[in-house]
């Protein structure tokens, strides 16, 4: 994904006790090697009690490059915690991998087949960047 880019991000979480919390989370891959990456939640739902069975948020993401490196892969995932009588408990989902690429890696090949579409996209984003600035 390009770095800028903006990922929406849909969660679906539900609990019999009713929720208590829904978070999004990113932690940046470690190289090979490397120590593990704290995981650092981005957006946070609370919910009072007794909560909601069900939630669905919706979290547009922009993959800021100061928080978001190019060149780095990210695992992010949701978490939900419920208001269980004594200690809540939280579940994590599956998570979705981003890749930010670089400059180099958005780079089009001169010789790609994909240069005309390309340029014709390129264009079509400039008109309607004119349109939608006109008053």
């Amino acid at each position: 994904v390009a770095p800028g880019a903006t990922v929406p991000l849909s969660v679906l979480a539900a609990d019999d006790y009713g929720l208590a919390l829904v978070r999004l989370v990113a932690a940046r891959m470690p190289a090979s090697g490397e120590a593990a990456v704290t995981d650092a939640p981005f957006k946070a739902w609370n919910y009072p009690v007794p909560g909601p069975k069900e939630a669905r948020e919706l979290y547009p993401l922009v993959l800021d490059p100061a928080r978001f490196t190019p060149g780095e892969t990210y695992a992010v995932y949701a978490e939900a915690g419920d208001h269980a009588p004594g200690a809540g408990r939280v579940q994590r989902s599956a998570p979705l991998l981003i890749r930010v690429l670089t400059a180099e890696q958005l780079r089009l090949d001169g010789n790609s087949p994909f240069k005309s579409i390309f340029e014709v996209l390129q264009k079509l984003i400039a008109l309607q960047s004119e349109t939608l600035a006109r008053p």
